[in-house]
């Protein structure tokens, strides 16, 4: 019972962080927050790519354009998530001004669309 409390409990944090948060505030959490609130994103991110993963695989079987392509060996951690979310933010900041205030998660997709374009 106090595991699917713990789990619960843990469910519940991410709702503030995948809800209301925006580019320019995971960034400052990243920056700025506590190790807790770090990992959380990091978690976060980690679960965006992974839905995104399973949909690339379902893309893949059903021989239609996957949405990016990461060699297949290549497991990407939070950490590099958001390395790959900051340079492409970096670089497209001055195109689209507005790159801070979007979402984490379609911000994330299109960084990843960039950095492992399909051939």
């Amino acid at each position: 019972m106090k595991s699917k409390a713990a789990i619960l409990a843990c469910g519940l944090l991410f709702i503030p962080v995948a809800a209301a948060a925006n580019v320019a505030d995971v960034f400052q959490t990243l920056d700025d927050g506590t190790d807790l609130e770090r990992e959380l994103l990091l978690a976060n991110f980690e679960g965006s790519a992974a839905g995104f993963g399973a949909v690339n695989n379902i893309l893949k079987l059903e021989n239609k354009p996957m949405l990016y392509c990461v060699p297949e060996k290549i497991i990407l951690t939070g950490e590099q998530l958001v390395d790959i979310l900051r340079r492409f933010v970096e670089v497209n900041r001055t195109e689209w001004p507005l790159l801070p205030k979007k979402r984490p998660a379609d911000i994330l997709l299109i960084s990843l669309k960039d950095a492992f374009p399909c051939k």
